[in-house]
């Protein structure tokens, strides 16, 4: 019995022992291992710019302003849903993504004019973006950064409110406001940080090629494109996987 009692008393001492032998590993997000595979929810925070170029025809069928330029501002928030490495090959994963494009905030400017050239000192924007990215994964499993490529179609719809646009929105019709949708290919080129539980993701967009629309009528005519719309935006997400 007496031997018993020694090892009882004995014991907890032992557990003590090897508690304090043992590494503590805390528990770590998949996100933070270097596993990026998986479902993802973001919100973004950018800014995107515009140009589209225009001409209209006078009554004689020559043209007239051929070269009309606006060029259209918008701070935009983005909501995204990604599924990243949904394929893997060697040290690349490919991710799928969407984006809806919410821009509360802009103005527009007609760089063709001289002096004070604002045309809309406000206006909004919504619109949709997909991508398909290739994203280099190195073999340094503790690495956290990761660059990546992606191209894929994007629709914003503008709209411009005309304020502010003085002597130009009376002469050139944009006083009463205007719509502009742009149809695009983007390239877009960035760096994936891995946070805990957490992705931050720095990203430039180029436009690739594309076409737009207007209902922008200056002197009662109708526009048409001269020329394809230009885009580029800077931009940064924070993504969570679920």
């Amino acid at each position: 019995m007496k031997h018993i009692l020694s090892i009882l008393a004995l014991l907890p001492l032992s557990l003590l022992s090897l508690a304090q032998m043992t590494p503590y590993t805390p528990t770590v997000s998949k996100a933070a291992h270097g596993n990026r595979e998986g479902r993802y929810g973001g919100i973004a925070l950018g800014y995107f710019h515009y140009s589209t170029h225009w001409y209209y025809y006078n009554g004689s069928g020559a043209y007239r302003d051929n070269y009309a330029a606006h060029s259209l501002n918008r701070t935009v928030v983005s909501l995204s849903l990604e599924h990243r490495a949904f394929r893997k090959i060697d040290h690349f994963d490919f991710d799928l993504g969407g984006e809806l494009l919410l821009g509360p905030f802009g103005n527009a400017k007609a760089s063709y004019l001289s002096g004070n050239n604002t045309i809309s000192s406000g206006g909004w924007a919504a619109g949709l973006n997909f991508y398909g990215r290739a994203v280099y994964r190195p073999s340094n499993q503790e690495n956290h950064i990761y660059p990546f490529a992606g191209i894929g179609p994007q629709y914003m719809y503008l709209h411009n409110s005309g304020k502010g646009s003085g002597t130009a929105g009376q002469t050139y019709g944009y006083a009463d406001g205007w719509n502009e949708g742009i149809l695009l290919f983007a390239l877009s080129l960035g760096v994936e940080m891995q946070l805990e539980g957490y992705t931050l993701t720095p990203e430039l967009r180029l436009g690739l090629f594309g076409w737009n629309s207007s209902s922008w009528t200056p002197h009662g005519k109708d526009v048409g494109m001269n020329g394809g719309p230009g885009f580029f935006a800077l931009g940064i997400r924070l993504s969570k996987p679920f």
